[in-house]
């Protein structure tokens, strides 16, 4: 095989015979290319297994070719696409169309982070022209920083799917729809409505909901917003309730809000679509501001189940004629009256593993001293759309489900290995693409409509009432199981809600979205997680999940987490707070690199561009501001539940880089009480995470030593134990300070 020419395609048999028998040219019948080392400059290239090629650019002007097509790019195979990794972003990814080489036969996009192996397509339809003959070859450009590096493989051309057709004939429909979405969202959350809703409380069979009224021209309404329901333009208000004087009574003076318990008596009337029935009576004062605290039946009769209004949001509208206005912000359930009386599980200490799941090196949990972990769970890959002899049914809201059984059993073996060791353990609910799904029945109903190919997971489907519906039973059923005071499953204390949010378009994909758009849904995500949790268990919480990236980003796909969080917490204010955490996944600046205190893009401010190892005491700081205190008061749960310095390969320098970083973050984290817990990722050195080995193992297929302990295992083992400062000595020197109090940042963060 010619040394030039690296195979980066999938190992099919006919592709493997042909690069030996034409090692010099792609080969257009199958669309695929390949990448020569011949004539490329300032590039270095290597293959790193499973087909794919490692490329670094070594200078300023990194370019490399494909090989010759040695056939015709056969018609309408406009679309070019390959799937990489890398933990760098790059501004400038060009693309020519040889021969010639020239500006005018171009195309330029974006490469950006992409920490698990992404599909990247670019539609050349527009500049292609006659390009595609025999012996035609394109050119790649990564811009112009020396460093660059990706791991790259099935690059090929292939025509455009039905999604990507329609998408583009949609896309200026598309952002004039979302234009008008973000103008109605923004002026409904910062209009200042007359009224308000001051209490919303979830019983067993009603909702009973407080506010505060005063006189109008028109007739006052309560209104049931589903889930589905989008309040700032599309909202139905198909169940509206009366709020009559029965209801009503005077707030002393003085008092400007409502809260549960105001007055003894509480009347329940039944919804009926656009009217309500006449109210059980209690009369109120007549003098001063007026409050109303009416019951609501908690279920409603839906197509073929009973929806749960545990889910809706309420809102105060006045109705004239066929006209509904707003005269409140909605509000959210405040209190949900759980099952089972399920005591607050408090953390022994603040190791844990990330990504747990029971099996050979189970008894790591006791060897490490672990308190907490995190566990995969793709919702999406449990349901089934019919029964069948490996699947268990389950009823939610009176309809039957299915959900598979192997996938069932698996969790709960996982989850009584946790439950007898008293293990605090977090969910981390994903929904998987449709395509990636095996019932693709239920693939279609819960991923999200506007999910692009190129994310690696979806947004949850929170769009239409079906696709509440099953992400709602999913959650019940696992919730329910999970929560059991005899724990005969296990036990799930909390729910990470899908994966790194701010960086949404790869592992939370709902396309091209506006930020205030993307965590409009999000956040309704985030309260069905946390409603449905808290019938069960009244201390289960709702995290969201964050990268490293805090305040910057080149990535035009992502978003900036502390914008996120400040949206979160908005949201929190005008509809309702409830006791959410925060997942913070805070890698080293670049995830190859384990010595984090030379990290470049930090501070020490609340504006900094990164939260990484080095500046960890900012998002401590952060979380300890009054304005992100849940209802003013009590300090948000926060986890570190995603986060491993890596070993670059398995010499001792490597290995000692890693484990001193561990003993680095460590030190900092031992006078750092605003984070409860470090959720090591990975447990073991993965190949899928594209040559990064940031376990605590080694890979499981090594050949020297598989799966076997690397240093920072032992590391991590003595941490929070009397052999600590004896097994982190050795970090001192690796990281170049002569005291632990070196490392640590003690003044003020603004």
């Amino acid at each position: 095989m010619n040394n030039s020419l690296f195979r980066c395609v999938a190992a099919i048999t006919l592709l493997f015979e042909a690069l030996f028998l034409f090692p010099g040219q792609a080969l257009a019948q199958d669309g695929y290319l390949q990448l020569s080392a011949e004539n490329a400059n300032d590039i270095e290239l290597s293959e790193a297994g499973a087909g794919a090629c490692r490329v670094e650019a070594t200078g300023g002007d990194p370019y490399l070719f494909t090989a010759p097509l040695s056939a015709p790019l056969e018609k309408g195979r406009s679309v070019l696409t390959f799937e990489y990794f890398s933990a760098g972003y790059l501004d400038k990814f060009q693309v020519f169309f040889g021969p010639p080489i020239s500006e005018n036969n171009s195309l330029s996009g974006e490469l950006g982070v992409r920490e698990g192996w992404t599909s990247y397509s670019l539609d050349l339809s527009r500049v292609l022209n006659d390009w595609g003959k025999k012996g035609d070859f394109l050119r790649l450009d990564l811009g112009s920083t020396p460093g660059y590096q990706l791991q790259i493989r099935n690059i090929h051309f292939r025509k455009p799917n039905a999604e990507e057709q329609a998408r583009a004939a949609n896309y200026e429909k598309n952002k004039r729809r979302q234009a008008v979405q973000k103008v109605a969202l923004k002026k409904y959350l910062y209009n200042d409505y007359p009224l308000e809703l001051t209490r919303v409380s979830v019983k067993t069979d009603s909702i009973i909901i407080e506010g505060t009224l005063f006189k109008t021209g028109g007739k006052l309404f309560l209104a049931e917003v589903p889930l589905h329901e989008d309040i700032a333009w599309e909202a139905s208000f198909e169940y509206l309730f009366d709020i009559p004087a029965e209801f009503q009574f005077d707030i002393p003076a003085g008092k400007s809000k409502v809260f549960a318990g105001t007055p003894e008596s509480t009347a329940e009337h039944s919804g009926v679509k656009r009217n309500a029935s006449a109210p059980v009576a209690k009369t109120g004062m007549t003098a001063g501001k007026t409050g109303f605290r009416m019951a609501i039946p908690r279920y409603r009769l839906a197509d073929d189940h009973q929806a749960d209004r545990l889910l809706s949001k309420w809102v105060i509208v006045e109705k004239e004629g066929k006209d509904v206005r707003l005269l409140s912000h909605a509000r959210y359930a405040d209190h949900i009256e759980s099952l089972y009386d399920l005591p607050e599980k408090h953390l022994a200490g603040k190791k844990g593993i990330g990504g747990f799941h029971a099996g050979k090196y189970t008894s790591d949990l006791d060897s490490l001293g672990i308190t907490s972990v995190t566990v995969n769970m793709w919702i999406s890959k449990m349901l089934r759309s019919q029964p069948s002899d490996n699947t268990i049914s389950f009823e939610y809201g009176g309809k039957t489900y299915y959900a598979d059984k192997n996938w069932v059993e698996r969790h709960d073996r996982t989850l009584q290995e946790t439950a007898k060791r008293d293990i605090l353990v977090s969910s981390i609910v994903l929904i998987d693409k449709a395509v990636n799904t095996p019932d693709k029945t239920i693939g279609a109903i819960m991923e999200h409509p506007d999910c692009d190919p190129a994310g690696i997971y979806s947004m949850a489907n929170m769009t239409s009432a079906e696709g509440v519906e099953y992400y709602a039973a999913a959650m019940d059923f696992l919730a329910k199981r999970y929560s059991r005071p005899d724990k005969q499953f296990g036990r799930i204390h909390h729910w990470i809600v899908h994966n790194e949010v701010d960086a949404g378009w790869v592992w939370t994909n709902m396309g091209e979205a506006d930020t205030l758009l993307f965590m409009d849904t999000y956040h309704k995500s985030m309260r069905l997680v946390q409603n449905i949790a808290r019938q069960y268990n009244p201390h289960s919480k709702a995290f969201i999940t964050l990268t490293h990236y805090w305040n910057w980003t080149l990535d035009k796909h992502f978003y900036l987490s502390k914008d996120l969080l400040e949206i979160l917490l908005e949201y929190s204010s005008l509809e309702g707070d409830f006791d959410w955490g925060i997942a913070h996944h805070p890698y080293p600046e670049s995830l190859f690199e384990p010595k984090s205190w030379e990290d470049e893009k930090v501070d020490y401010t609340f504006d900094t561009p990164l939260i990484t190892f080095k500046n960890i005491e900012v998002l401590d700081a952060w979380v300890k501001q009054p304005f992100t205190m849940y209802l003013g008061k009590h300090k948000r749960t926060v986890f570190l539940s995603e986060q491993g310095p890596n070993s670059r390969d398995y010499s001792a320098k490597s290995l000692a880089e890693q484990a001193a970083s561990m003993a680095y973050v460590w030190k900092k984290m031992e006078v750092l009480d605003g984070i409860e817990a470090f959720q090591f990722h990975n447990w073991m050195d993965n190949r899928g995470e594209g040559g990064l080995r940031i376990g605590l193992r080694r890979f499981p297929d090594d050949e020297e030593d598989p799966a076997g302990k690397k240093p920072v295992w032992y590391v991590f083992r003595d941490l929070g134990t009397p052999a600590q400062e004896k097994a982190i000595e050795f970090a001192k020197d690796v990281i170049g300070i002569d005291d632990w109090e070196e490392v640590r940042y003690r003044k003020a963060v603004e």
